[in-house]
């Protein structure tokens, strides 16, 4: 089991206009057109981006095993216990939305009976403004994600959250052998 990262970027414009100008300059038969390009400095990037339990199965006569990242566990299973999680940062030179999304959900990811497929957003640092998800959820498989945060801050001394993951997998899982999933950060600047 295996879970790793992506960037998508919102092409709106900002509402500050302290952003890098590139001018194009045009000169046609005596008229001087003027175009420019904004370019926007909102970026963010996962520092820490992968989680790996390795290889195992659900103990025998054991209803499900649970795979947690935060607390460094499995449960009645026999993957290899990890202590990770992603570390999402804000290293652009504006404030941004962040929304976060699944490529799949537990069904696709795991498959059997009931299985779960869970994050959980820690912010460390006071980076985000109205957080949410701060419980393990279910990840958000729809296009827009689910919003993590109305603003995340650019500033060095806090701009990163931590996102752990938490896996219920049933005996009658579906989807043997080596699965991934995609998580997606959607940004716009604000």
């Amino acid at each position: 089991m295996k879970i790793q990262e992506k960037i998508i970027k919102r092409n709106n414009f900002p509402k500050k206009i302290s952003k890098k100008l590139r001018f194009i300059v045009t000169h046609i038969m005596g008229l001087i057109i003027l175009n420019f390009i904004l370019i926007s400095a909102a970026e963010v990037n996962f520092t820490d981006s992968s989680i790996n339990w390795g290889n195992g199965q659900v103990d025998s006569r054991a209803d499900y095993a649970i795979l947690d990242s935060e607390s460094n566990s499995v449960i009645n299973g026999s993957w290899t216990p990890v202590q990770g999680f992603f570390v999402l940062e804000n290293i652009g030179e504006e404030n941004v939305s962040l929304n976060l999304k699944s490529n799949i959900d537990a069904s696709d990811f795991i498959g059997g009976t009931n299985p779960s497929f869970k994050w959980k957003i820690v912010d460390t640092d006071s980076s985000c403004v109205n957080i949410s998800n701060t419980e393990f959820t279910k990840v958000n498989t729809t296009e827009n994600g689910a919003r993590i945060c109305d603003v995340f801050y650019n500033e060095d001394s806090r701009d990163e959250i931590k996102i752990y993951f938490k896996l219920t997998i049933p005996p009658d899982a579906t989807k043997i052998g080596a699965q991934s999933a995609t998580i997606t950060a959607i940004i716009s600047a604000v």
